[in-house]
């Protein structure tokens, strides 16, 4: 299983062994938003149906979508055709908060049955989920990695942590962006409200108690202090996400 976690998470996994799956979840919303591309004419409906037909298919052994009443509910909306303004469509996007949380668990639950499960599709399950929730690829491995070589760790310690990752709630970062130059600065940025003078660059720096703020551009050797402005914006993010540098 952790085999299988490092090998959809690391950046130098031959082509053959990665990832190439979406998680249920976002399968199911993309077809949900199917119909709104149905509409402008992006999509045609017989891709539509295709994609339907296929999605079938890979949600029938996916234990993390609960009992077997809910995956045939879904399985006869999925073959209504979710039509731009049908009702079926409104019941999937009803349906997505409960198929979407707890997702995980449903699976830890589902590996403390009798019946045997494929770890090659658990990690999948697993793998897909916790990507789609926002995590970073890099994150994830280094949690594999830690997992894989904790010898007292259990299956079920990875589910429970895997779960873990799954149910944090996105926080909000802000991230100073700095500029070494920009053309036109007049016209395209002082304009927005997000923009900022040099000297609102070392007033955050001072705010933040950093005191030799990094140079953007080594080669010119141009420091963030002496640049031509910056842009102060807000991300949403998983907490442990490393995308996101937060001091």
């Amino acid at each position: 299983m952790t085999a299988r976690l490092l090998d959809y998470f690391a950046d130098t996994t031959p082509w053959p062994r990665r990832l190439w799956d979406a998680s249920s979840a976002l399968a199911l919303r993309e077809a949900a938003e199917a119909g709104d591309w149905v509409s402008t004419r992006v999509l045609s409906p017989g891709a539509v149906s295709w994609y339907l037909r296929a999605l079938e298919r890979q949600l029938g052994p996916d234990r993390g979508l609960g009992d077997s009443r809910l995956r045939q509910e879904l399985t006869t909306l999925l073959r209504s055709g979710l039509a731009p303004n049908s009702r079926e469509r409104r019941r999937l996007v009803q349906l997505m908060p409960l198929i979407t949380n707890g997702y995980l668990g449903r699976w830890a639950g589902a590996v403390d049955s009798t019946k045997t499960l494929s770890p090659e599709r658990l990690a999948r399950a697993v793998a897909t989920h916790l990507l789609d929730c926002g995590h970073s690829s890099g994150y994830l491995h280094r949690w594999a990695r830690a997992l894989s070589t904790d010898s007292d760790a259990t299956l079920a310690d990875l589910l429970h942590d895997a779960c873990r990752l799954a149910d944090q709630d996105d926080r909000a970062f802000d991230v100073l962006v700095p500029f070494v130059s920009i053309p036109d600065k007049q016209s395209l940025a002082k304009h927005l409200p997000e923009w900022g003078s040099p000297s609102r660059a070392a007033a955050w720096f001072a705010e933040q108690k950093i005191d030799h703020p990094p140079r953007p551009c080594p080669a010119s050797g141009c420091a963030v202090r002496s640049g031509h402005g910056v842009a102060e914006v807000r991300v949403s993010s998983r907490p442990a996400n490393p995308s996101v540098d937060h001091r």
